[in-house]
């Protein structure tokens, strides 16, 4: 269940929901694939959004806004 305040507005990309949970989009339909959610092609709707933070949860507010690459942590 989604918190009330949770915000859920217009259309984003796969990418845009991964980078919400600080993971790649790869990882995020791992997930949703094991969760059993399906996603037509395309933008993912606040319809299918919905089903993705119900099924996953809420992404944190705080998390990172991009997925952590290799890079990322060879430089630090």
């Amino acid at each position: 269940m989604l918190p009330p305040n949770h915000p859920i507005e217009g259309s984003k990309s796969r990418e845009e929901i991964a980078a919400l949970y600080g993971i790649h989009y790869r990882t995020l339909m791992r997930r949703l694939k094991k969760a059993g959610v399906t996603l037509p092609a395309g933008a993912v709707f606040p319809a299918e959004q919905k089903l993705i933070y119900e099924a996953l949860g809420p992404p944190q507010m705080d998390a990172p806004k991009a997925p952590i690459t290799p890079k990322d942590i060879k430089d630090s």
